[in-house]
């Protein structure tokens, strides 16, 4: 198949005899669409769908001129030869359940897929398949859909596209399969989570996705069943729950790993913590800021490590019940009459400022009941000349390597590191 490729800008429209826009490396490249579109059998590895012109009745492998209707025509032409790409045309598909092993899809700008199931899957077996270009997806389906689903325990899928929703879920995977997605827009889901994994006791499920956007109305990230192996890898601008519903968060962790490099924001109010670690989980790792303005906890960390590398905003306070949670940035709370962070059991590690915005005598930097508290480079600022900087009902011990206030701790506490103690100064901001 001949191509005449020059460095041009790119043009947003395509007809006949146009081009074809493609950017690489930073540079926008022009494709003749002409000579994509020539009549007659061509060489390569290729199936053509087009919804307005094909025919599944007529349509040919490798002949452009005689384009299947429906991707899954294609794909069955297909499906006992490797390494064919299915080139999907500007239109509307309906298609269901696709999926096949050594197959590429290739969607052309103005191709969307709207799929009343999933729109992707593996269906159990092992599958190797790309989904490459401009496409925009949708599922539709109730019941545990999504745009794809894989569990096959080595399955290996790349998905590509400009945007995905999904009514159920978006992305999906179990038992030891990898999906590698990259969203050039958005990835938004309705009636349950965006991004999903469920965690296994040996076979390690992996995604990874990068977009711009990532929204949901119920839960965005979520970890199930408790075991070691499964891990998220997320790169966005912003991660955002919109929720008014209750049993939601916007991080549901039941085991695994999940690493967020987006800043992360949830206005509307559930019923659950933020960012919510339960029994069996790992790791998460935030990597950007935290705005929470609704009514309820930032954190509930029962169990695993909790690392916070940006600056965290909060009218709802951070809960470590279990586990180990590290601020290693400012932390900012507007929580009405109550402390910013508050321990019953599990590590607080504390290495830059809290902050307490409540002028209000219960309006304590950190509440400890148990666990054990390391003040390591913190600074704690009150707004009240009654609250604590550290507060404890009955007699708690906590370690200072580092540590500065405008108010003292409660007489309470007791630092049990030799010839430290917390600096307390009226004028620390």
């Amino acid at each position: 198949m001949s191509k005449s490729i020059t460095q041009l800008p790119a043009k947003t429209t395509i007809a006949d005899t146009d081009i074809l826009p493609i950017v690489s490396g930073g540079i926008n490249y022009k494709v003749e669409f002409s000579n994509l579109r020539s009549a007659g059998t061509l060489a390569g590895r290729v199936a053509y769908v087009d919804a307005t012109y094909g025919s599944d009745a007529t349509g040919q492998l490798r002949n452009q001129s005689k384009p299947y209707k429906t991707i899954a025509a294609a794909q069955t032409a297909v499906s006992a030869l490797s390494n064919y790409t299915i080139m999907i045309m500007p239109g509307a598909y309906t298609d269901t359940d696709l999926g096949g092993t050594f197959t590429n899809y290739y969607f052309m700008p103005g191709a969307t897929l709207t799929s009343n199931g999933n729109c992707f899957t593996d269906g159990g077996g092992n599958m190797f398949f790309k989904v490459l270009g401009y496409g925009v997806f949708s599922s539709t389906g109730t019941g545990g859909k999504a745009v794809c689903y894989l569990t096959g325990s080595i399955s290996n899928v790349v998905f590509n596209g400009i945007n995905s929703t999904g009514n159920d879920r978006c992305f999906w995977v179990e038992n030891g399969a990898r999906l590698n997605v990259e969203m050039s827009d958005y990835i938004y889901s309705k009636d349950e989570a965006a991004l999903r994994v469920d965690t296994d006791a040996s076979a390690n499920s992996i995604l990874t996705v990068k977009t711009r956007l990532i929204e949901a109305e119920t839960v965005l990230l979520q970890t199930k069943n408790g075991q070691a192996n499964g891990t998220i890898y997320v790169t966005a601008d912003t991660l955002t729950l919109n929720t008014t519903g209750t049993n939601y968060s916007f991080m549901e962790q039941i085991g695994g790993s999940i690493y967020i490099n987006a800043n992360c924001s949830q206005s509307t109010v559930g019923t659950l913590s933020m960012f919510n670690m339960s029994a069996g989980s790992v790791y998460c790792s935030v990597k950007g800021n935290i705005y929470n303005t609704a009514a309820v906890s930032t954190l509930s960390c029962a169990a695993g490590v909790f690392d916070s590398y940006g600056k965290i905003s909060t009218t709802g306070k951070l809960v470590i019940n279990g586990g180990e949670v590290n601020l290693y940035n400012n932390v900012e709370g507007s929580v009405a009459a109550s402390e910013v962070v508050s321990i019953s059991t599990g590590t607080l590690r504390v290495m830059k400022r809290i902050v307490n915005l409540i002028n209000n005598a219960s309006a304590h930097g950190i509440v400890t009941t148990g666990g054990t508290i390391i003040l390591d480079g913190a600074t704690i600022v009150l707004s009240n000349a009654s609250a604590k900087s550290v507060y404890a009902s009955t007699a708690k011990n906590i370690k200072i390597y580092y540590a500065v206030s405008n108010y003292a701790m409660d007489a309470n506490i007791t630092n049990t590191i030799t010839g430290t103690s917390m600096i307390v100064d009226i004028d620390v901001v």
